[in-house]
């Protein structure tokens, strides 16, 4: 464990940083420099410890944590009081091969499957590529199964070993594929149906690897319910999917967040995996507040 901790000058100025209020700027600095945190940007403590460290209450160091969750700094499993700090690693790690491997021993020692999906999706070369299943990654964690899957989809633009790949990013294995993810036409059915909310006026490569992710996700859950999984059908089931969305006066900035500001979706939101698993659970669904 490390005995110091890095905090940038450019910290001050990071227009993200410079939205926060006082008590999110002290609890997003205790995170990072927290005894408690390792090196691979896991925090353990419980809610408790945390509110006593800071001086938040319980209520507060929530609606906080819950808002990090929001922005994508965080990514939280309550039941093992773990908290994983999205940008760790980067801002203070270096990539030698000494490091990377300290990184790499401490990766299936994690207890949480939530935390381990995390850190793959954003820092893969952790895990590295051993351990494979046509389309999914099956990274190794401490409890449970011992594995996780992750549509390899999701690592962005790492390159995995993992078969051969045609340009549209299908797999030229025999495997069953969804049709090609028609990437204009989705986000002009999010543009019609969801004009609230901010437009897309680029579509680079990390956003086209998360829509996707996300629609191989959705053909595969149609298949594995019996339903019908044909382009009509999958193009039904997205403008549904904004349906869900615009159903939600949260996410449509409609109702005034923890310090006094709307929270408003946008298609790049929307197409996050924690995200997309969260709408279509219906946890947006008439909510009042942020936290």
């Amino acid at each position: 464990m490390a005995e110091y901790r890095t905090v940038r000058m450019s910290f001050w100025h990071d227009p993200y940083i410079e939205e926060l209020d006082a008590k999110a700027k002290l609890l997003y600095l205790y995170l990072f420099t927290s005894p408690y945190t390792n090196n691979l940007g896991i925090l353990e403590a419980t809610r408790k410890k945390i509110s006593f460290e800071t001086g938040l209450t319980v209520g507060e160091l929530d609606k906080i944590l819950s808002e990090f969750e929001q922005s994508g700094k965080v990514v939280c499993d309550h039941d093992h009081s773990l908290i994983f700090l999205c940008n760790f690693i980067k801002h203070q790690c270096k990539t030698s091969p000494k490091i990377m491997a300290g990184l790499m021993e401490l990766a299936p020692a994690i207890p949480s499957p939530i935390i381990a999906r995390a850190i793959c999706i954003h820092y893969p070369e952790v895990y590295g590529v051993s351990v494979h299943d046509g389309d999914t990654l099956s990274i190794p964690y401490a409890d449970g199964m011992k594995t996780v899957s992750i549509p390899t989809g999701e690592v962005g633009s790492w390159k995995l070993e993992v078969g051969s790949k045609e340009p549209d990013g299908s797999f030229a294995d025999g495997k069953p594929s969804p049709p090609p993810c028609p990437h204009d036409g989705i986000r002009e059915m999010y543009h019609e149906a969801l004009p609230q909310l901010p437009r897309t006026v680029t579509w680079g490569k990390n956003r086209q690897v998360l829509l996707k992710a996300r629609w191989r996700e959705t053909w595969e859950r149609l298949r594995e319910k019996g339903q019908a999984h044909e382009l009509q059908d999958l193009l039904t089931w997205w403008r549904e999917y904004f349906a869900r969305v615009r159903a939600s006066p949260f996410l449509l900035g409609q109702v005034t967040g923890g310090r006094g500001k709307p929270f408003l979706a946008d298609l790049e939101w929307l197409i996050r995996p924690e995200n997309y698993a969260k709408v279509i659970d219906g946890r947006y669904l008439d909510r009042r507040t942020s936290a």
